[in-house]
């Protein structure tokens, strides 16, 4: 995407929301001063401030919205495992995939 952006001299970004530009806080946090470091800015259809703010009240707020969208993550990917061991016990053999 970024190789297409500086083809066609893109400098915004717009994701659905902050969590589908990535679901670990590092990653964003990182990801979002690399593209502005870069030049580009970086905008959240559903919170068009989230990036493009830059005031200490919206980094936090970004910032625990990040930590949310992590925990969340984490959270699913737990249920899924559990629901895989039980059916796997289940069934007598492991599963995975689809």
């Amino acid at each position: 995407m970024l190789a297409w952006c500086a083809e066609h001299d893109c400098r915004i970004i717009i994701v659905e929301n902050a969590s589908r530009f990535a679901r670990d806080l590092i990653v964003q946090e990182t990801g979002y001063q690399m593209l502005q470091q870069a030049g580009y800015t970086l905008v959240a259809s559903d919170d068009p401030d989230a990036f493009t703010a830059s005031t200490p009240t919206q980094d936090l707020i970004r910032q625990v919205l990040g930590a949310v969208a992590q925990f969340e993550k984490a959270n699913l990917v737990a249920k899924l495992k559990a629901a895989r061991d039980r059916k796997s016990a289940q069934l007598g053999r492991r599963i995975e995939g689809p």
